[in-house]
């Protein structure tokens, strides 16, 4: 009971009107930019997108950027020190403070990987249907047989290996997923690295970032894959036996590795400044 209070003073604390406001305008006003293309041109066709239509968005580097550097941006002062704290480690120890905290990382990656799917489905909603199918407009896309108005970047990469191996619905769960785990991942380092340095996992996960935007742009050599947050573009997951990808399973194994590397990391440090 103790932990979960402890947990319910640091939401209150930081789920403020005050410190989110500045994340969400930069979340959204960016948002907003990348789907304008798509929303323009289904308005233009009188056509519709399914609610997978959050993978599609995904395919961009730019779009993941934002999305990681709205959570970072979220996380970026853990771990948490306030007034709070010193009275809180007497009440609980600081064991249960720890666990308090990583607790808190996984609710708030929750709440954050829900409420971006959620805000972006409400923005597409006048040209959104809930069915379970692609419609006509992403495969007329991904085939080529349209495409957006000359001088217009949509910043994405749509292929027909989405529509062909994914379900809209199968879609839209697997990256739910996937964006959630990556949000446990990015507090993580945050977490783990600012226990050592100041600003030091800041760093680090805006590094992952970079690694994501620029290193990737060679997507055919093996380089793109030292960012973990290429697992959120659905065509480097493994969507045919001899594709040479990671699976599902194997991506979310490896970030359950990831982890534990990180668990490993901060008890080493643990030691180190205690000696």
């Amino acid at each position: 009971m103790e932990i979960i209070r402890v947990v319910t003073i640091l939401l209150k604390q930081q789920f403020t009107f005050k410190r989110l406001l500045p994340i969400l305008i930069f979340f959204h006003l960016y948002t907003l930019i990348l789907m304008l293309p798509f929303s323009n041109l289904a308005n233009h066709f009188k056509e519709t997108y399914p609610v997978s239509i959050v993978t599609v968005l995904f395919t961009s580097q730019w779009f993941t950027a934002i999305s990681i550097l709205s959570v970072i941006l979220l996380f970026s002062n853990l771990p948490l020190k306030d007034t709070f704290q010193f009275w809180l480690i007497l009440k609980i120890g600081q064991k249960k403070w720890m666990l308090s905290q990583f607790i808190y990382l996984i609710i708030a990656s929750l709440i954050a990987s829900i409420y971006q799917i959620i805000s972006i489905l409400i923005t597409f909603l006048p040209t959104l249907h809930l069915s379970n199918h692609w419609g006509r407009l992403l495969p007329s896309l991904a085939q080529g047989r349209i495409s957006f108005p000359e001088g217009v970047d949509s910043m994405t990469h749509l292929r027909s290996i989405i529509l062909q191996y994914y379900s809209p619905y199968g879609a839209f769960f697997q990256i739910f997923l996937l964006l959630f785990l990556m949000f446990i991942l990015i507090g993580g380092v945050i977490f783990v690295f600012n226990s050592y340095y100041s600003n030091l996992g800041n760093t680090l996960a805006c590094g992952l970032v970079i690694v994501e935007l620029f290193i990737t742009e060679a997507s055919r050599f093996w380089i793109k894959f030292l960012s973990p947050l290429t697992w959120l573009d659905f065509h480097y997951i493994k969507y045919e036996a001899h594709s040479g990808l990671l699976s599902l399973p194997e991506i979310i194994t490896r970030i359950l590795l990831l982890y534990l590397l990180l668990a490993i990391i901060l008890v080493v440090m643990k030691k180190i400044r205690r000696q």
